[in-house]
């Protein structure tokens, strides 16, 4: 290879690594801001793909389209990189101008928005495999897409948690900028000129090949959606998970690429017979899928344990063993047709390419929109995911015809038994819907926007989850806070009546809403299919899907508020966890922005928020992020949850706003079941914006440009941020005493020290022991029973310290007189006093005829004999 011809190889390479590396890090941040237009639903994030992939594929056929011919196609290339980067810049501006179109207009601009950039990134590889051969296809598009894989990591791992989105932006046009311009520099004067001149293609040698390449795009984007629903079950549903599920798409489309390369020799020679084994390959992977999900869960779920790098680790192999094949093989697959076609057609390399790749990128933008808005709501995620196995099939057993027809025929016979014997549905999800072995399964809906599924567990507690992650639970302390949002802000605004409700779950707390006397309240939910399992709920939402479907709009609930131009008294939202990929944004600065600046005057906006899973360092990113935006805020402490309250106003409880609930019986009986009255608010009130402010002056806000809830997991994994929250709210000095009681008595409960929990619930004055505290204790009692039936429970009882140990075993002796007798006596012998503790073991035996009691006495007797 001559000097100047490795030059060129060399800088081709650089060009496609850097492309590849750039273009994903603007994706993923375009992706983000986009979300927040669009709304975060499958459809809006379809949409902006499709953009994407629709640019590509326009993009390649301008390659063979263009009227003149380029004497430095690369120089061209480099040059058509600057331009995006140089048009990433100008969208910095432009996403905030979009903020005010209307939902419409906003659809079909963020379509454009991703598709013109997409364009010079799609005109990549047919001019890079012009310049640099036919036989570097596959190691130009290996690099290129591994290149991407990396970028992905790099974003969601380290730009975004350390620079922001827009920072991290202006780092990736710095870089691209840079490299692109040395390019320039770089690239050899002459270049070998591509023919790009307008010709007739040979279809009839070569259109069977674009039919099939074009069909194995629109499955493999349809696969790549089913993935990234079927995968949240191992991985979670955070901004880490969805990044290590792209990077391992990628990162095997790369792999299997770069073995295409290293083997092409062979794989030439018989290249038919090879692509329709791989697709065949391809087909038969996905219709055991579900039997493969349930042997990956089986081999990982032993591995897991507390530690955060362990959790990593397995969110890495479970998409490595479960689409790690498959995707290796899209991976061989696509320079394979590339090949294939150029085989048949017999052009000019770049033209070849250009029209091959444009007409798989065609096919997938179809296949992302046809499954996203059609499959997936008709026939579910597996019924979506069996159906694009039939079709790989199909285009497997076409390829293998046209290589020997005997050959198909027995090949297709087999495989289509395989396929209609295997199992199609999802058992995974069906696995974290139900949760226990007990549970009964009610509802089970694969829909377009989450698996929704309804379960009741032991006890009749109905459980709702999305995703497999729980969302709407009804015991006793859920129930209490849904009664609490729904109830309680009208006690601080008695005259409200237009509210506006984010979040249905449930509808425990739309439902709470709409039983208010002379009440007209909106509910914006974002997954339809919600609607269909609140039906189970109805003995807890007053039936209220039912009766006010009208009232309820499927939406966004972040974009609702920002295109929405009404005003309400109250704005309540009941939004999932901060952590959660989809949710974030909810708690952001702008968001609270909006709830103020759509707030009636004397107007307030109350907000769930969770203890669990929330470090005190995300819980005051929030408190402070909330109080930032509202002068006037109140956070009320609610069992094992909080709720926040704010205004532009200074507002307080008013009596004749807990009488307007009382005029409902139906309200009134909600509030009495979950212990909820007019003088409770004072006693939960565990900070105010007149107190001096529970974070440091460094705390940062959350920001839809950097919120550190998206990355809190890291923070939180494997320890129970219950007991360090209320640590915060126990470090004012100024908190009244019953509260402070409150808070140290559900402390010692969160820490499973229900000795300690006890101990603190007895000593309160007799004026503080109402209804409310006397159910607590009950439950706390309840809990220490059944940890006594464990050897982890009873192990730590017998090591408890505590002065009123033994005053509370008697006091809960009624619960549960074998094993609170067992445990009473085992605390003796722990102290060497076995002369007792064999007196009652001996005295237990007279009541009970369990064996394992002789045990123990026989062991008493022998440590009292020594």
């Amino acid at each position: 290879m001559g000097k100047e011809k490795s030059r060129l190889y060399t800088a081709g390479l650089v060009l496609a690594i850097v492309m590849g590396g750039i273009s994903l890090v603007l994706q993923a941040l375009w992706q983000r801001q986009l979300a927040l237009l669009t709304g975060n639903t499958l459809y809006g994030v379809s949409l902006v793909v499709g953009g994407w992939m629709a640019g590509y594929g326009v993009g390649s056929f301008l390659v063979m389209w263009f009227s003149q011919r380029l004497r430095r196609p690369l120089t061209f290339l480099v040059w058509v990189q600057i331009g995006v980067c140089a048009l990433a810049l100008l969208y910095l501006p432009w996403f905030d101008v979009m903020r005010g179109f209307p939902r419409e207009i906003v659809w079909i601009t963020a379509f454009i928005t991703v598709f013109l950039p997409s364009i010079g990134w799609g005109m990549g590889l047919p001019l890079l495999g012009g310049a640099l051969g036919e036989e570097s296809l596959s190691l130009v598009y290996g690099w290129n897409t591994l290149a991407s894989s990396i970028a992905v990591l790099v974003t969601d791992f380290l730009l975004l948690p350390v620079a922001g989105a827009r920072f991290s932006l202006l780092i990736a046009v710095a870089i691209g900028v840079g490299v692109f311009g040395a390019l320039v520099l770089f690239l050899p004067q002459r270049e070998e000129k591509i023919s790009l001149a307008p010709r007739a293609f040979r279809y009839k040698r070569g259109w069977w090949v674009l039919v099939l390449f074009g069909i194995s795009g629109f499955t493999s984007l349809g696969y790549q959606l089913i993935y990234n629903r079927q995968l949240l079950y191992f991985t979670g549903n955070t901004i880490y998970c969805y990044g290590i599920i792209t990077a391992v798409y990628i990162g095997g489309l790369a792999l299997g690429s770069l073995l295409y390369h290293r083997w092409r020799g062979v794989l030439m020679s018989r290249l038919g017979l090879w692509i329709g084994i791989f697709q065949l390959g391809i087909a038969l992977w996905h219709a055991g899928f579900p039997i493969l999900s349930l042997g990956v869960n089986a081999l990982l779920f032993p591995l897991k344990t507390g530690a955060l790098g362990s959790l990593f680790v397995l969110r890495f192999f479970a998409p490595v063993l479960l689409i790690g094949f498959p995707v290796l093989l899209f991976g061989v697959l696509y320079p394979a047709f590339l090949d294939a076609f150029h085989r048949e057609n017999r052009e000019d390399v770049a033209g070849d390419t250009a029209l091959a790749a444009g007409v798989n990128t065609l096919g997938s933008v179809l296949g992302i929109l046809v499954v996203a808005f059609v499959w997936v709501d008709w026939l579910g995620v597996s019924g979506s995911l069996r159906l694009l196995a039939w079709i790989s099939l199909g285009i497997g057993v076409v390829w293998l015809f046209l290589v020997s027809k005997r050959a198909s025929v027995f090949v297709a016979g087999v495989a289509v038994l395989l396929l209609g014997f295997l199992p199609y549905q999802d058992r995974i999800g069906r696995m974290a819907a139900r949760e226990f072995v007990s549970s009964e399964l009610l509802y089970y809906r694969e829909g377009a926007h989450g698996t929704v599924s309804v379960t009741r567990h032991a006890g009749g507690i109905l459980h709702l989850k999305i995703n497999g992650v729980g969302e709407v639970p009804t015991d006793y302390h859920s129930l209490r806070v849904f009664h609490f949002l729904g109830y309680m802000p009208f006690v601080f605004v008695p005259s409200a009546t237009n509210i506006l409700v984010i979040a249905l779950g449930g509808g425990i707390t739309f439902g709470s809403v709409m039983e208010v006397p002379g009440v007209q309240a909106t509910n914006v939910e974002i997954c339809p299919d919600v609607l269909e399992a609140g039906v189970f709920f109805t003995n807890y939402n007053h039936n209220v899907i039912e009766k006010h479907r009208d009232r309820i709009i499927i939406h966004d609930g972040y974009t609702y508020l920002l295109q929405s131009r009404g005003k309400y008294h109250l704005i309540i939202a009941d939004a999932t966890h901060p952590s959660s990929g989809d949710s974030w944004v909810l708690y952001t600065k702008e968001f609270y922005e909006m709830g103020r600046d759509r707030l009636s005057p004397g107007g307030i906006m109350a907000q769930w928020l969770p203890l669990h899973n929330l470090s005190s360092l995300d819980l005051k990113v929030i408190l402070r992020t909330f109080s930032y935006v509202f002068p006037y805020v109140k956070l009320f402490f609610c069992n094992e949850y909080l709720v926040m309250m704010g205004g532009k106003e200074e507002f307080s409880p008013h009596m004749k706003g807990w009488e307007r609930l009382w005029q409902s019986s139906r309200v009134s009986n909600d509030l009495v079941k979950v212990h909820l009255s007019f003088h409770h608010l004072a006693d939960m009130l565990v900070w105010e914006s007149t107190l001096p402010p529970l974070w440091e002056k460094h705390t940062p806000l959350s920001t839809r440009d950097f919120s550190p809830l998206q990355f809190s997991e890291t923070r939180s994994y494997g320890r129970d941020t219950r007991i360090e929250n209320i640590d915060l709210f126990l470090s004012q000095a100024t908190l009244p005493e019953k509260t402070r009681y409150l808070l140290r008595v559900h402390r010692a409960f969160f820490a499973k020290d229900f000795i300690e929990a006890l101990a603190l619930s007895y000593e309160v004055p007799e004026k503080w022991r109402d209804e409310a505290w006397v159910f607590q204790e009950q439950r706390i009692e309840s809990f220490l029973v059944a940890s006594l039936r464990k050897d982890e429970g009873l192990q730590k009882v017998v090591q408890n310290t505590h002065p009123q140990k033994y005053t509370i075993l008697r006091q809960i002796e009624n619960y549960d007189r074998l094993f609170v007798g067992i445990a009473h006596a085992l605390c003796l012998a722990n102290e060497e006093k076995y002369d007792e503790a064999l007196d009652l073991v001996q005295m237990l035996q007279k009541s009970f005829t369990n064996r394992w009691l002789s045990d123990i006495a026989s062991q008493l007797s022998l440590h009292r004999k020594r």
